[in-house]
C-alpha cells in the first residue's frame, strides 16, 4: 500500500527541507530520509498510530521534532499524509 501526499503536506515537506538546509546542508536530506521511514512504518501497520480523530491519525517522528498526520481508508487501502507540523504545534492546527 503506497501513501499519498496531499499537496499541503507536500508543500510542508518543502518548507521543512529549505530551512533545514538553510541550518547545515544535507540537514534536510537528512529529514528527508527520516520521514521515508517513518511513511515505511505507516505502510506496514497503518492503524498502529495515534488516532486524533475518527479520519486522523498522528506518527511523531524521531530524530525531527515533526509529526506526521495521515488518513487511512481501510475499505478503499489507501494512505494520505495530510499535514506534517512540528511536535509542538497546537492541536488546534491538527487536522481533523
Amino acid at each position: 500500500m503506497q501513501a499519498q501526499f496531499l499537496p499541503k503536506a507536500n508543500n510542508q515537506i518543502t518548507e521543512i527541507w529549505l530551512d533545514l538546509e538553510a541550518k547545515r546542508i544535507g540537514l534536510g536530506d537528512d529529514f528527508l530520509d527520516e520521514l521515508e521511514v517513518t511513511i515505511d512504518h505507516v505502510q506496514q501497520f497503518p492503524e498502529g498510530y495515534i488516532a486524533i480523530s475518527p479520519n486522523i491519525r498522528r506518527l511523531p517522528m524521531k530524530r525531527f521534532k515533526y509529526s506526521i498526520f495521515y488518513h487511512f481508508d481501510k475499505e478503499a487501502q489507501r494512505i494520505d499524509v495530510v499535514q506534517i507540523l512540528p511536535q509542538s504545534a497546537s492541536p488546534r492546527r491538527w487536522p481533523e
